[in-house]
């Protein structure tokens, strides 16, 4: 079944933090595991506008409510489509490797290949993996760069590549991140041959969770010509959601709004 509703990853947050040395490779994917999620389960609103040639070209609203588990720093996700009409209670759940989606017009939900979401922006990217444990990773130096504003901003570069292969996340990653503030400026998605994907752009940085992390991510298309998602997020809450929510079983209820 397509999917008609473009599925969107949770925001890769960001914080202040200071060092009086360079972190190691490994300290930094720590650091972009803690910076891409709180420390609690939560829920965020997503606004995204899909813009083509500079023109948008539709606006979607999405509520993800994301569940950590206990004994790890796993999240899994429902994200729930509120709006445009026609995408209303459209649903998808995303978690230890699966993703299913639920269309309110159907019976049943339909499970999704991770192959499907290779060149997309998606949940599982930010919430289904840990950096530190399912990367090697190495520092590749320093590099001045524009941020989102086009402001040139001092920056580590990262780099990490897929220990297993499988699964919903992309190969290959890169990121710049502010050397100064560790905060993500950049970061760039590639297939194992090395096919950039996207490249994301961090933005509109605020106090979220007791912490400054950016509220919106451009992303542009390497895939599709001239298509840039824009990733607005407000609304944040921690809430401790149930555990069986979130299952492919449970995609009916949420999108008839059946939420606890």
């Amino acid at each position: 079944m397509p999917l008609k509703t473009p599925l969107c990853v949770l925001l890769f947050f960001g914080a202040v933090f200071t060092a009086k040395a360079d972190p190691t490779a490994q300290q930094l994917a720590e650091r972009l595991d803690f910076v891409r999620r709180p420390t609690q389960s939560f829920e965020v609103k997503m606004t995204i506008t899909e813009l083509k040639n500079g023109k948008p070209e539709q606006t979607s609203v999405m509520r993800v409510m994301a569940r950590k588990h206990p004994a790890s720093t796993r999240f899994d996700a429902v994200a729930l489509c509120q709006a445009p009409p026609a995408d209303q209670g459209k649903s998808v759940f995303a978690g230890n490797q699966e993703v299913w989606f639920f269309d309110p017009k159907g019976k049943h939900p339909t499970r999704v290949s991770p192959h499907h979401f290779k060149g997309k922006f998606f949940v599982s990217d930010a919430l289904s993996t840990s950096f530190n444990a399912e990367y090697d990773t190495e520092l590749d130096g320093e590099e001045t760069i524009p941020d989102a504003s086009h402001h040139d901003v001092l920056c580590l570069r990262l780099k990490m590549r897929k220990k297993d292969k499988g699964g919903m996340t992309p190969d290959v990653i890169e990121y710049w991140v502010d050397k100064k503030l560790l905060q993500p400026i950049r970061g760039e998605f590639f297939t194992a041959s090395g096919k950039l994907l996207r490249t994301s752009y961090y933005a509109a940085y605020a106090k979220v969770f007791g912490e400054t992390r950016p509220t919106r991510v451009l992303v542009v298309s390497n895939t599709e010509k001239g298509v840039i998602t824009d990733i607005k997020f407000s609304d944040f809450a921690t809430r401790e959601w149930p555990e069986a929510m979130f299952s492919k079983d449970a995609l009916e209820k949420v999108s008839r709004g059946e939420l606890p």
